[in-house]
């Protein structure tokens, strides 16, 4: 098996059937040419693009070579600053979700500053529409999580020897070729993938893989969040140690959230209906009112994210909302800290974990729970 995979936690989001035929994926192929930029030097460097392809995507193969391996699917692709980005998602009709119509018209007058051709009050989303869109969204994520762990854009850290890679399929049968021909993963679910030898972080996923709630663009726009923002964290502490669980955890839903607090990417069974499981300050609130919660130390000693049930899920979102909230900017030395060489003997995980929220954040563990509890009080009203 080439790489190391990391399946995305769907949990009771990604249903064993298809909700929806595969026809209604196959819009006819999308112009040759994309209708913003025309191919107008000019625009292409105002938004920041560096190509449309072919580049190279794999060793040993180009973005046209893996339009070929894939049967001829129709794949738009585009290279940004600090990503190499392939689409097939099919056209999307804007859902009469107003958060949504308001989130997406606001993406549209950002990007029609670059690209005049863009008309922010449209209903439909093309094939070429999307790319653009997710472009955009994944170089904002890059700045803001530059921004985050206060590090520059071009520092070392944050970029592979290769650029950020990022595949978003209409379909799951054009994912699982992709994974089983380039990466030797029999894949069913979202993946993010490392490869040491070629230099590449990627994170691949296929529309048809949301469902029922979640099958609109902003879902799939946090999930990409999230993923890509657990792909820079892996990138910015290099380190033989990955992140925490709980931080690792924390993060992803940190940035998911900010998309839309409504998509979070694990199941929500335990929180209450759908229609309110989401609002995860308040249910905080009371829960730590009622001393209801994981003290630091218990958290410290997670090692897998099967530790993890959904309440627990939304209380380190709230540990890490802190941290992000309180000490915005420090990030970075804590996470190379607290994925520094383990010290010897037990207890050695945990060991390394409070010294880094000491020499960090001045914080022990029993600090971190009276901080915190005072921040909830204060900032979940």
């Amino acid at each position: 098996m080439s790489g190391v995979a990391l399946a995305a936690g769907l949990a009771a989001l990604l249903a064993a059937g298809l909700a929806r035929p595969t026809a209604a994926l196959q819009d006819d192929a999308p112009p040759e040419v994309d209708p913003y930029t025309r191919g107008q030097e000019k625009y292409v460097e105002r938004v920041g693009y560096g190509s449309f392809g072919p580049f190279l995507w794999v060793p040993g193969a180009t973005t046209s070579a893996v339009v070929e391996h894939l049967g001829g699917v129709p794949l738009l692709w585009v290279e940004t600053e600090h990503f190499r980005i392939g689409s097939s998602l099919a056209s999307y009709t804007i859902a009469t979700d107003q958060v949504e119509r308001n989130k997406i018209e606001a993406e549209l007058k950002r990007l029609s500053k670059q690209l005049p051709r863009v008309k922010a009050g449209v209903n439909e989303l093309d094939r070429w529409l999307r790319l653009h869109l997710f472009a955009q969204r994944a170089e904002e994520l890059f700045e803001r999580f530059a921004e985050d762990f206060g590090v520059g854009q071009d520092d070392g850290p944050l970029l592979p020897d290769e650029k950020h890679q990022l595949l978003l399929c209409a379909n799951s049968s054009t994912f699982a070729r992709y994974m089983q021909r380039y990466h030797q993963l029999p894949a069913e679910t979202p993946m993010r993938v490392f490869e040491p030898h070629a230099g590449t972080v990627l994170f691949a996923c296929a529309a048809e893989q949301l469902e029922s709630f979640y099958d609109n663009d902003t879902a799939l726009h946090a999930l990409v969040a999230r993923s890509v923002a657990l792909n820079l964290l892996a990138r910015l502490e290099q380190a033989a140690h990955a992140p925490p669980v709980w931080l690792a955890q924390g993060v992803g839903h940190v940035y998911s959230r900010r998309v839309d607090p409504r998509y979070n990417v694990f199941g929500n069974a335990a929180l209450g209906s759908m229609e309110d499981a989401w609002d995860w300050p308040p249910r905080i609130r009371a829960r730590v009112k009622n001393g209801d919660f994981p003290s630091t130390r218990e958290m410290l000693a997670w090692t897998t994210r099967d530790e993890l049930d959904d309440p627990t899920h939304m209380l380190v979102w709230g540990r890490v909302d802190y941290l992000f909230e309180e000490h915005s900017g420090d990030l970075g030395p804590f996470i190379k800290r607290v994925c520094a060489a383990l010290p010897e003997g037990e207890g050695a995980l945990v060991a390394r974990q409070e010294r880094a929220l000491s020499e960090a954040f001045d914080l022990e563990p029993e600090d971190f729970d009276k901080a915190w509890k005072r921040w909830v009080d204060r900032a979940y009203r």
